[in-house]
C-alpha cells in the first residue's frame, strides 16, 4: 500500500504544476513564466500550424487551398473610396463604336451615364416621381383598375 509522504518544505525542487497543487497560489516568479510561455506560444502558432498543416497535409488539400487562392487573386479590386462613394481617381472608360445605340452615353466628367434617367441618380429619381409624365392607357391596358371596372360596370347594365 501506497503511504502518503508530506510535501517538502523547501518547494523548489519541484515543477510549476507541482508546486501549484502543493502551494494553491501562484508566486510573482509564476505569473512571469506563464506570461512568457503564453506570449511564447502566440508567436510560434502560425508556425506550428503551418508545420502540421505541410506535416499532414494531403494532395487534395493543397489542391483547394492553391484554386482558393487562384479565385481570391482574380476577384475584381474594388478600393474603399469606391464603396464609400467618394470621388476616386478618374477611372478610365470604354470608348462605344456607336455612341447612343447602348442606350449610354458619357457626362461631362466622361464618365458612362444612361440616357434614359436624363443624368439622374437612382436617389433624385424616386425623389422626383411626381415629375414623370402619366402613361397614357392603350387598348387592353390593364393598369388602370377603375376605368376596367366601369368599363364592366357598363356591359352589366
Amino acid at each position: 500500500m501506497v503511504k502518503y509522504v508530506p510535501p517538502p518544505e523547501d518547494l523548489s525542487s519541484l515543477n510549476p504544476v507541482q508546486r501549484f497543487m502543493n502551494k494553491g497560489q501562484l508566486d510573482r516568479q509564476d505569473y512571469v513564466w506563464l506570461i512568457l510561455i503564453v506570449a511564447a506560444y502566440f508567436t510560434a502558432r502560425p508556425y506550428i500550424q503551418s508545420f502540421f498543416k505541410w506535416w499532414m497535409g494531403d494532395d487534395a488539400m493543397k489542391e483547394g487551398e492553391k484554386a482558393q487562392e487562384e479565385y481570391f487573386k482574380s476577384k475584381a479590386k474594388v478600393g474603399p473610396n469606391a464603396i464609400r462613394g467618394t470621388e476616386t481617381e478618374d477611372s478610365t472608360t470604354i470608348p462605344e463604336k456607336e455612341p447612343g445605340a447602348s442606350g449610354s452615353a458619357t457626362d461631362k466628367k466622361g464618365s458612362v451615364v444612361n440616357r434614359k434617367t436624363n443624368e439622374k441618380t437612382g436617389e433624385d429619381q424616386l425623389l422626383d416621381w411626381e415629375d414623370e409624365p402619366a402613361r397614357k392607357p392603350t387598348e387592353g391596358d390593364k393598369s388602370d383598375v377603375v376605368a376596367w371596372l366601369d368599363r364592366w360596370s357598363n356591359e352589366q347594365e
